[in-house]
Formats: structure tokens, sequence, C-alpha cells
């Protein structure tokens, strides 16, 4: 009689459990997991903070505001470093784990290349707010898409710019990386198609070269009017110390990249006057931006960047297409029917995953600050 009776209380509290379990799930039905996936250290490291910083006040912005449903975003990070050996190792790692509803990142392309087989393979959504590479989007994936601007698009306007000034004999120095190629083809195309001219193309390794006096002897001695500099904000910091100390005074016209906060405090005086095309200005004339700037003073004490827009724009993405009735299955393929007025304008995504219609913006940096130009 007793066996029986411990028995019977056993399959309650086992009945009890699995009611406090099912309650559990269903409420968990309206938490939505996004993961930052982005180095967070590394030479890497500002713009995975950045992305962080970014994607944690948009979530925290939209969970106070609701979200039609009843649902709610939570937040998680991870570390890929920069590196794309350990950006597969996070992606199988969180294609493990069936409570992401999606990840937002990487910001290197090497990486995201590195990972896509792995989110594809485990029908995991990845949406990228930084990554670059034309290539990416060529590869017909169906859980990717991004809200940045490809290196097709860019590498035009930084030639048009140099141009524009009255350069036509370039130099070009790029990483030796899926980002850096895709860049530098970008400007040689339009280089091409103006009729203008190369002088000397040097490749260096990113998060590897610290020396670049070999190539800067190369450039200095090519006959070359300007330099285009592609490389990622160490490099380009870096490099612009090292062209003042070995007295080359060539105009450098660079990409949005370089404007970082690191590569000025590596570049010290020598960053003077760089031009530089990039996708986004605080200084911008779009809806949605004096709210954005206010409230990044308010939150972190400083102006938000291109990257920290684009990446702030990511979980309102994410939120549209949810209202929309999205799942994690067909996330990327309900993004791609919609549109969305944010902080870097209107944003809508192509067939292929990449953003349309994104406009540039011509800047030149003076006393320590990246200002639009308007010579």
């Amino acid at each position: 009689m007793k066996k029986r009776i411990i028995s019977i209380i056993a399959m309650i509290m086992v009945a009890c459990l699995f009611l406090g379990l099912s309650a559990c799930s269903k409420k968990d039905d309206k938490t939505l997991k996004l993961v930052v996936a982005a180095p967070m250290t590394g030479d890497s490291g500002d713009w995975g903070t950045q992305m962080w910083d970014a994607a944690t006040l948009a979530v925290k912005q939209i969970n106070e505001e609701g979200i039609k449903g009843g649902y709610k975003f939570v937040l998680e990070k991870q570390d890929d470093k920069g590196d794309a050996k350990e950006g597969a190792n996070v992606a199988q790692k969180l294609a493990a784990d069936d409570s992401i509803f999606a990840v937002l990142g990487p910001c290197n392309s090497a990486v995201a290349m590195a990972a896509m087989p792995i989110y594809e393979e485990a029908k995991l959504p990845l949406i990228s707010s930084y990554t670059s590479a034309p290539a990416i989007t060529q590869q017909g994936w169906k859980y990717y898409c991004r809200n940045w601007p490809h290196d097709d698009l860019q590498g035009p306007q930084l030639v048009k710019f140099a141009s524009d000034l009255g350069y036509k004999n370039f130099a070009i120095i790029t990483a030796n990386s899926d980002s850096g190629i895709g860049l530098m083809n970008g400007c040689k195309s339009e280089i091409e198609a103006q009729g203008l001219s190369v002088a000397c193309e040097e490749l260096v390794l990113s998060q590897v070269d610290k020396d670049f006096s070999a190539p800067l002897t190369n450039i200095k001695a090519s006959g070359a009017d300007c330099l285009l500099l592609l490389p990622d904000y160490t490099e380009c910091g870096l490099i612009l110390k090292q062209m003042d100390t070995m007295g080359i005074d060539m105009p450098v016209v660079t990409q949005s990249g370089t404007l970082n906060v690191t590569a000025f405090e590596l570049a010290g005086d020598a960053i003077n006057g760089v031009y530089a095309v990039d996708t986004w200005s605080p200084d911008v004339d779009l809806p949605f931006v004096k709210q954005l700037v206010e409230s990044y003073d308010a939150e972190y004490g400083h102006l938000p960047s291109a990257c920290e827009a684009y990446t702030y724009e990511l979980p309102f993405l994410i939120k549209a297409a949810v209202e929309k009735g999205a799942t994690r299955e067909d996330l990327i393929d309900v993004i791609k029917t919609i549109s969305i007025d944010g902080v870097t304008g209107k944003t809508e995504i192509d067939e292929n995953g990449d953003v349309k219609n994104k406009e540039f913006i011509r800047m030149i940096v003076k006393d320590g600050e990246a200002v639009p130009y308007t010579g």
C-alpha cells in the first residue's frame, strides 16, 4: 500500500513537472532570442562592441514599445574574434541551439564566408550589418541577408570622389581578404570605366602585418598622385602614421571602416586631411537620426558610427517581419518583402539578400573629426 501511495505521488510530481515545463514553453514561445555574433576582441573588436551596443539599445527600445502579438526580444552575444575559423566554431555552437530566432553578424566578410554553410544547413537566419564582400550574396544562400551596401557599390564611389578631386593615377593598398579584394575590384572597375590608371597595387595581411614600410616605399616611388586606402581600421591607422613618418605626402581617399576611433588613435594627426566615403553620418538629414544621436549620447556618451546605425536597424527589421507573421524558417523570405524607414533611410532587401539604394556620403577629416565634405 505504501509503495502504491509513493508511486501515485511520484506520478503526480512528474505530471506537475510536465505541466510546469509546458507552461514555461508556452511563455517562451513569445520570447525571441537574438544573438550578436561578432568580434568582441582582437583587431576588429571595435566593430563587435559597436554592434553589441547598437543592438542592445534597439532591443531595449523595441521591448519598451512592444511587439505585436506580445513578443519580446532577448539578446546574447558570441565572440568570433574576427577570425574565420573561430567564426565557424561559433556557428556550430549556435546552430545546435534551437531556441535562437536569428543571428546578427558577423562584421568580417571572411567570417561570413566560413560560417554561412553552417547556418544554412541549420536553417538559422544570419543578418549582417557590416559584411561587404560581394561574393557572400553570390552563393545563393536562403538564410542570409545584409543591410550594408557591398563593395561593388562602395569601391566605385571612392574612385568617383578621388576623380572629382582631380586625381587620375592611383596607388591601391588593400587587405588580402574577401572584403579587401572585393573593395579593390570595385575601385578598379570604376578606374577602368573612367579611363584612369593604376600605378601600384599592394596587398597586406589583415590582423597580421604591422610594418608597412615595404609597400609604402613602392607606393612612394610609383608616381601615383593619390592613394586608395582600403584595409581595415587597424591597418589604416598604422599606414597613415607610417606614411607621415616616412614623409609620404600623398592625398588619401579611404573607405568607411577607417573612420573608427582606433584608426584615429593610431594615426594621430596624420589622419587629418584624409578623404573618405562613408555609408552614414550623424549629420545626415534623415528621419529618426536626431533621436538615435540623443539616445546614444544618453546611453553611451558618444555619437553613433555608421556600423552602429546599421546594426541598430536590424532588430527593427526583424520586428517588422515578426509582425508580418515571420517564423525562424521564413524570416529572411519575409524580410525581402518588406520595407522600413529608419536611421539609414529606407531599407529594402533584394532577392539575393543585398540592400537596395543606399546612398554614400563624402567625408573629410578635420581636427581629428570626420565631417561631410563640402568643397
